[in-house]
């Protein structure tokens, strides 16, 4: 399965009835080549699905970072009052503010949007339908993944959560811990696409994961943990862009003050950008589960075997094509007709080589031989001018009396 030859035969770009878009799904792929399908397919549909997520998961990124703008520059004001100088717990009473609780919400809200549109994306996609998938059409098929997925994401939270209790451990629980959290990370990433994909409950979604991700679980753990590496990259560098000038500014100010109003605005703006960038992990996620997935059932294999196997109609005759006139009738093709030659005086018809021969159907008479005298005599032509002049009778030297 793992050989070159049978790599190439279920990378083939041939379609099947539930993976129709110009880039296959259900194949089988590599770690480098899982992560080049996943840019080349955020490349080509970048503009059809970043339109759908900056319409509909776009406000509430930018709500989200407008209030994280509005605690960070009360955080500002807090620590530039001298009365709070001596106050430890004076910025994490904040937390509790209606805006950082806003911020909070909408933070966690708005990559879920992300999640469940490039899920819903990706089914428009197989089914043939890029290119007209408007955003009111991926919100409607996107509407019901919001929910399950939601649950499932606070199941998963809360046995993170659970799970932490063994850090009372010293040393060895945060080890077995932090050992336990990198094993179950390509997982968790996996039982998501189960659930929007397959439909399975909670539980059985973690399963379903286990047993698909466990077998390929090292290639699972490098395409999930490098494209989440690269999310964080992003996410540092909206970070610097958007801290640079709130520096800047305070710098200019003469110290830690609250940052402009322009400032906040534009750096919100910038960093409401990031739910583009939660596209990678997401997509990268979905092929994985699709070769793990093949691996296991090898349904598109067998589907494009199936593909090859049935009859195929004869295509349709073109209206524009138009007939070339039937050529004329050949000539007849009956034998030739032969006309006899006169017989030899004094021979069979056709008498063969021996007797000015060649001709059809003769067969030759048995001749006495010559006697000794008659062979050594010299044998005379022929008186007649009219008797055949050939290799026996005389012939081929030239033109007798009677011609002249």
């Amino acid at each position: 399965m793992d050989s070159d030859l049978s790599r190439a035969v279920y990378a083939s770009e041939t379609a099947t009835a539930d993976d129709r878009g110009a880039i296959r799904f259900r194949v089988v792929r590599d770690f480098g080549d899982t992560l080049s399908v996943t840019f080349r397919f955020l490349r080509e549909n970048g503009r059809e699905l970043g339109l759908a997520l900056l319409v509909i998961a776009g406000p509430a990124a930018l709500l989200a970072n407008g209030a994280g703008g509005v605690v960070q520059a009360r955080m500002y004001t807090t620590m530039a009052n001298p009365a709070n100088a001596t106050d430890p717990f004076a910025v994490f009473r904040m937390l509790g503010s209606p805006a950082y609780l806003l911020a909070l919400v909408l933070g966690m809200v708005a990559p879920f949007l992300v999640l469940a549109l490039t899920f819903a994306y990706v089914r428009g996609y197989r089914r043939g339908e890029a290119g007209t998938l408007t955003p009111s059409r991926l919100w409607a098929e996107a509407q019901g993944m919001v929910g399950p997925l939601l649950l499932f994401y606070l199941a998963t939270t809360a046995v993170v959560v659970l799970g932490a209790v063994v850090n009372i451990i010293p040393c060895l629980g945060t080890l077995a811990y932090l050992a336990g959290m990198v094993y179950l990370f390509p997982m968790s990433s996996v039982a998501f696409v189960v659930r929007a994909e397959e439909g399975l409950g909670i539980v059985d979604s973690w399963k379903r994961a286990q047993a698909l991700v466990r077998p390929h679980w090292g290639q699972s753990v490098a395409v999930i943990f490098l494209s989440w590496l690269l999310l964080f990259v992003v996410m540092t560098a909206l970070a610097i862009v958007t801290t640079v000038p709130q520096m800047m500014a305070g710098g200019l100010a003469g110290g830690l003050v609250q940052p402009p109003l322009v400032v906040t605005v534009l750096t919100a703006l910038v960093a409401s950008l990031l739910v583009l960038a939660y596209t990678i992990p997401f997509a990268a996620s979905v092929f994985q589960y699709h070769t793990l997935v093949e691996r296991a059932s090898g349904t598109g294999f067998g589907a494009d075997i199936a593909a090859l196997a049935a009859p195929t109609r004869p295509p349709e005759p073109d209206p524009t094509f138009t007939a070339r006139p039937a050529p004329p009738a050949a000539a007849s093709s009956a034998a030739p007709t032969f006309t006899a030659h006169p017989a030899v005086p004094g021979t069979t018809p056709d008498a063969g080589f021996r007797d000015t021969g060649f001709r059809d159907g003769a067969v030759p008479t048995a001749t006495a031989p010559p006697s000794d005298a008659a062979a050594a005599s010299p044998v005379a032509p022929p008186a007649d001018s009219s008797a055949p002049r050939g290799f026996r009778g005389g012939g081929f030297d030239g033109p007798t009396t009677d011609d002249r």
